[in-house]
């Protein structure tokens, strides 16, 4: 598995991500208004989103834990696609319909960034150390600012060429051409399977035994000390909310 290419993957799939959550905005209280959902109504839509995102960042961890990171990636690939086509087809329903399938597709976009997320994360914190981090980190921030743009952009066009269904479907058909190449790139293993492997990389390359020469009688005997393997503890993200809180 080469570095470069998980990079340019996961920077790749945030650009798509970012360009989908663009086109809502601006696109879709017109049109829910043409269906008679008032604002405040598409104010509670529009935030199932976050609350989506936040509740599943907290179980994301738990999850890659015993998941690989490669089976959460593509899941949330193909949910996230599909579920941004389902909120482009929302408009052919009615008031009550679309209201439901609104909330429904918000939650599972919500959901599905936030495994696409964490799982980024996951990797960059396991490749990358110190500065190295630091820098891919501000590259990845980069991505979203850059996804928001095009998504501005080319989703403008496409409404103007096929109103409100076609830039939701163009983007959803791109998060899916590219679900394949992602499955090749990214990690198979779950995060405790990678740590142990890190742990007896690490031990391998550290020096194993502490030599201590004692002189006795003339001779030099060898003393060893034992080697001390930091265990890496899982954290439980519950906790630490409500710790702050």
């Amino acid at each position: 598995m080469r570095v470069s290419q998980v990079i340019v993957c996961l920077m790749g799939i945030s650009v798509i991500l970012n360009s989908a959550i663009a086109i809502v905005g601006p696109f879709f209280p017109p049109e829910a208004e043409k269906n008679g959902v008032d604002l405040k109504t598409v104010g509670y839509i529009l935030s199932a989103y976050p609350m989506a995102f936040v509740t599943v960042s907290l179980i994301m961890p738990t999850v890659l834990f015993y998941v690989s990171q490669r089976a959460v990636f593509v899941a949330g690939c193909i949910l996230y696609a599909l579920s941004v086509a389902g909120f482009g087809s929302i408009i052919f329903l009615n008031k009550t319909n679309m209201i439901i399938c609104g909330l429904v597709f918000r939650v599972l976009q919500g959901s599905a960034n936030a495994a696409l997320y964490t799982t980024s994360y996951s990797i960059f914190s396991m490749k990358f150390d110190g500065n190295e981090f630091m820098k891919i980190n501000s590259i990845f921030k980069g991505t979203i600012g850059i996804g928001l743009l095009l998504g501005l952009l080319i989703g403008t066009i496409l409404y103007i060429i096929g109103g409100y269904f076609l830039p939701f479907v163009v983007f959803s058909t791109f998060m899916l051409a590219v679900t394949p190449f992602v499955a090749k790139i990214i990690p198979s293993k779950a995060s405790h399977e990678e740590s142990k492997i890190m742990t007896k990389r690490d031990g391998a390359d550290s020096q194993h035994d502490i030599e201590e020469c004692v002189e006795d009688k003339g001779g030099m005997v060898k003393a060893t000390a034992p080697n001390f393997v930091t265990v890496r503890r899982q954290m439980n993200p519950f906790r630490v909310v409500c710790a702050l809180i």
